[in-house]
């Protein structure tokens, strides 16, 4: 199951590079959800919206989420034919699990209406994809200007050895 749930999350977060890059942003979109959550929800007629109120739904959403893809993976993928129908069936697993258990547990929680958890929970998720994309986005710019650096380094005494050897 610990396999399977590392699998997920690597594919959620288009395959970071390392341990660390995956830990970083699952924490990044975990907190960036949260976060959003928490100041979205008196805008959108949520009145209850500290952080007691806010994190159950969060670790109940992202929590049952990720099991029931693990569960679906290991039980129901093998039996599916075609890439398409397995991302389907993980995609309506996740919606089942944010319709059902998220959006009713945030109504009751935050006192407001369906309508207006959902919109907030849309928004929530959708920045949250933002943050983390733009938090990837940097960590390859940092990763990648490392290399140029060394790369350029390695140039410039390839050029400060050849312009020695030839005085």
């Amino acid at each position: 199951m610990k396999n399977e749930l590392v699998a997920i999350l690597d594919s959620i977060l288009f395959h970071p590079g390392s341990s660390a890059e995956l830990i970083t942003l699952t924490a990044v979109a975990i907190l960036s959800l949260a976060i959003v959550m928490r100041l979205t929800s008196e805008p959108f007629g949520l009145h209850l919206n500290w952080w007691s109120r806010v994190v159950p739904v969060v670790v109940v959403a992202v929590g049952l989420s990720l099991v029931l893809v693990a569960l679906v993976r290991m039980h129901l993928l093998p039996k599916i034919s075609g890439d398409i129908a397995g991302i389907a069936v993980q995609v309506v697993a996740v919606l089942v699990v944010i319709l059902a258990v998220a959006l009713p547990l945030q109504c009751a929680i935050q006192k407001g209406s369906y309508v207006e958890a959902m919109m907030c929970f849309a928004m929530s998720l959708f920045a949250a994809a933002l943050i983390t994309t733009a938090v990837r986005a940097g960590w390859r710019v940092v990763l990648s200007s490392g290399d140029a650096m060394n790369k350029t380094k390695d140039r410039t005494e390839l050029i400060d050895s050849e312009l020695e050897a030839q005085q």
